[in-house]
């Protein structure tokens, strides 16, 4: 389902790329990384912080590893990945990568994949999404199948549109928020579980501003949900949306939420309109194609804040964008 949602978005991007291509402002630096540079593939789903601070991306063609000498070591096919589309990734405090294919869940400890499939009891192959309660307990979304609460080798527990409250079998995104509590971005809605059964769901009904959730973002006593409809900021038990038509969005088609470490700005993905920035509760930007710098496409697939204030985004065929902030 990513997959067809990224390739729905992606539409003749020119193979006119040029190597590690930067753009500057006032603010920092921009900075576009393609195949040319050695990344595994220009369609870029997801990134992820690794514990000593480099990035992986997970691409339709690979894993791509952000080295501290800004090149790319890349996991394919031919090292064991069960599929070369990776559609999510995570990294663990222990230091092993998790990785969600269209074939199934691997791990990469360094050396050596390890590959899980049904016949280890997920529910199903595809995987959209993961999150990691600890260094051996994965919550994982998948396409068509619902949620499943995993441990190699150990257990596998899995809920559904059958068997629990969770609003669509199709999940698009997983947080971790505490002690397993976590928050799930559904094609049907949002839900805050409490396992075993305790669930809160939020469908248009109750505010949401589109039922079609692609991702969420916990932030101190905010949740903010970036939907199909613009983006949702959930906060002392009610809703506030943001949409094109009564904002500085850009798009309505919200697919990744991240923000500074002290919590502003917040950055948004679009899937049609570039990166957002969204500063003091008022003032926005837009980075991307016909502006003055950012992403070399206007379909952004995620975002990411990294530890050091760094912003990464997975694109639709412009590869991997990362803008450094200037620091004061």
């Amino acid at each position: 389902m990513r997959r067809i949602l990224a390739l729905f978005t992606l539409i003749a991007v020119l193979i006119l790329l040029s190597c590690g291509e930067s753009g500057i402002n006032i603010e920092g630096v921009w900075f576009n990384f393609t195949t040319t540079d050695g990344l595994a593939s220009n369609l870029v789903f997801e990134a992820g912080e690794a514990t000593d601070g480099t990035i992986w991306l997970a691409t339709y063609e690979g894993a791509s590893h952000f080295l501290a000498n800004a090149t790319f070591a890349n996991l394919t096919t031919a090292d064991g990945l069960p599929s070369d589309v990776v559609l999510c990734l995570v990294c663990g405090d222990d230091g092993r990568l998790w990785l969600g294919t269209e074939e199934g869940l691997a791990i990469y400890d360094g050396s050596t994949i390890t590959t899980y499939t049904t016949a280890a009891g997920l529910p199903s192959n595809e995987i959209n999404t993961i999150s990691l309660e600890d260094a051996n307990t994965a919550w994982v979304g998948t396409a068509d199948a619902g949620i499943c609460k995993f441990i190699p080798s150990v257990s596998a527990t899995t809920y559904d549109t059958g068997n629990s409250d969770l609003p669509s079998d199709i999940v698009w995104d997983i947080v971790v928020i505490s002690n397993s509590r976590i928050i799930i971005a559904t094609n049907s809605g949002a839900a805050i579980f409490n396992p075993p059964d305790d669930w809160q769901v939020f469908t248009v009904g109750d505010g949401l501003v589109n039922d079609q959730v692609f991702c969420a973002y916990p932030l101190g006593e905010t949740i903010w949900f970036g939907t199909n409809g613009g983006a949702s900021k959930y906060e002392g038990g009610t809703f506030t949306s943001y949409t094109p038509q009564d904002s500085g969005l850009s798009d309505s088609a919200v697919s990744g939420i991240c923000a500074d470490n002290d919590g502003d700005p917040i950055w948004f993905a679009t899937l049609n309109g570039g990166v957002n920035r969204f500063e003091n509760g008022t003032d926005w930007r837009i980075y991307g194609p016909g502006q003055d710098d950012g992403p070399l496409v206007s379909g952004i697939n995620s975002a990411l804040c990294t530890t050091q204030n760094i912003k990464w985004f997975g694109t639709n065929g412009g590869g991997a964008s990362r803008f450094s902030p200037y620091v004061e």
